[in-house]
């Protein structure tokens, strides 16, 4: 019994060094070839979300013109405005020439209260401008008002990182040209997806300055009623 006991015993043996070397190589090999297709599954989840949620918002600005066409283009003290799912919506009210030369359209969302809101926003003269007096408080009331359970949206870039909030998109807003546009200043929203932004070296995140050029996001130009998205990649400078 003794004997077979030491058998055993001796029968027990852990890996070699050549073993372990193995596998090494192998977990190696996995991780050079899986990791990279997870990166481009992420990258592809996050502009998909980008893309889908800039559709629905293009979607919306949409129906909220129709609704103030098919109300027969009401005002209310001279500018354009229109009730749409719960919200007053105040919208883009250009002069003749403006539409004529197609440097800015009517009937599109550049402010949103609650139906019981005891005053307009917006006054005529500002919603007739390229840039309507907006801010980027305004752009999140839009996008709050007009999407149906948007995603959780802030201005303030220091509260990006806040995880008991957790939101989606920091919003933002400037002035500036349109596709090599001769207007200098048009009213410009920004709709970022914050996971795309830069760190800094605190550890929170950057805020995107209004840029285009890196970070997925889609934009809002109110006098024109055009949504732009930009899915540029994580890795993309």
């Amino acid at each position: 019994m003794k004997k077979n006991l030491k058998k055993i015993r001796h029968g027990k043996r852990g890996f070699t060094l050549i073993e372990l070397i193995i596998v090494i190589v192998i977990l190696g090999i996995l991780a050079a070839t899986a990791l990279p297709r997870f990166i481009d599954v992420t990258e592809e989840a996050k502009k998909a979300s980008v893309e889908g949620v800039a559709g629905n918002f293009a979607t919306g600005i949409l129906l909220v013109r129709a609704q103030w066409e098919a109300k027969s283009r009401p005002k209310i003290d001279g500018v354009n405005s229109v009730l749409y799912d719960g919200s007053r919506f105040y919208l883009t009210t250009p002069s003749s020439s403006k539409i004529e030369d197609g440097t800015m359209s009517p009937g599109y969302p550049i402010a949103a209260t609650p139906i019981n809101s005891s005053s307009s926003p917006v006054s005529a003269e500002y919603a007739s401008y390229y840039e309507p007096g907006m801010s980027a408080q305004k752009c999140q009331d839009i996008w709050e008002s007009m999407l149906q359970n948007p995603p959780k949206a802030t201005t303030n870039i220091s509260e990006a990182d806040n995880k008991n909030e957790n939101y989606k998109y920091f919003i933002s807003y400037n002035q500036g040209s349109v596709n090599d546009s001769a207007v200098e200043n048009y009213g410009i929203c920004h709709y970022y997806l914050i996971v795309s932004l830069d760190r800094t070296e605190s550890g929170g995140y950057k805020s995107p300055a209004n840029t285009t050029s890196k970070y997925m996001s889609f934009t809002y130009v109110p006098a024109l009623g055009l949504i732009t998205p930009y899915v540029h990649s994580s890795n993309q400078e």
